[in-house]
């Protein structure tokens, strides 16, 4: 049941879940104000040196690797201790592709389009941040400064924002539609609002 905060998998998992899930699941556990599998990954990339990782975010992890990690977190074990950042980039990405309601509210994404298409200013997409609730403002917040700083390293990570946004575009805008030409046709412009979204977090 998705208004339940879950639609599959394990009631006590961050994943498959609502950004509200996630955090009535970790009250007085956390002083987290974001889903603490948010700064956990953030920091465990930046730690073992994914900053300045070449395709940092576009290179997968090994699949066996990220489902050991995610069967770690959800038994409720959060620690991070993986010697690639590779591994931690991938549950990150992966976290963010299976919320149960996108980072760009569903009812939002028609929105989000019509300003990549008349060139997505920064102050417009300024203003559309916010109106998302507050939670999935400061989860965007979260992932934005760490998409800045990478991006600031981007001659030695090839990971400009334009990569960035490429790679986060599918976790941050789910196009409702299930029409292969419109899916297509919008998915350049998910990418652009995704890029404009980013570089307004500096």
């Amino acid at each position: 049941d998705i208004k339940a905060g879950r639609f599959e998998g394990n009631p006590n998992s961050y994943f498959y879940a609502t950004l509200e899930h996630c955090m009535t699941m970790q009250e007085g556990k956390t002083t987290a104000q974001v889903p603490i599998i948010v700064p956990n990954l953030i920091n465990a990339i930046r730690e073992l040196g994914g900053y300045t990782q070449e395709g940092i975010f576009r290179l997968s992890a090994k699949k066996e690797d990220l489902l050991r990690l995610r069967a770690q977190f959800d038994s409720g074990n959060l620690e991070v201790k993986e010697t690639s950042p590779h591994v931690p980039a991938g549950l990150l990405k992966q976290w963010l592709r299976e919320l149960a309601e996108p980072l760009i509210p569903t009812e939002m994404y028609a929105d989000a389009i019509l300003i990549a298409k008349a060139k997505a200013d920064i102050a417009d997409v300024r203003d559309f941040i916010e109106k998302l609730p507050l939670i999935n403002r400061k989860v965007l917040s979260s992932i934005g400064k760490m998409a800045c700083e990478i991006a600031a390293l981007s001659s030695i990570n090839k990971m400009t924002f334009s990569n960035l946004a490429i790679v986060f575009a599918p976790g941050m805008l789910r196009n409702p539609s299930e029409d292969p030409a419109e899916m297509l046709e919008n998915s350049k412009y998910e990418s652009l609002f995704t890029k404009v979204l980013l570089e307004s977090q500096k």
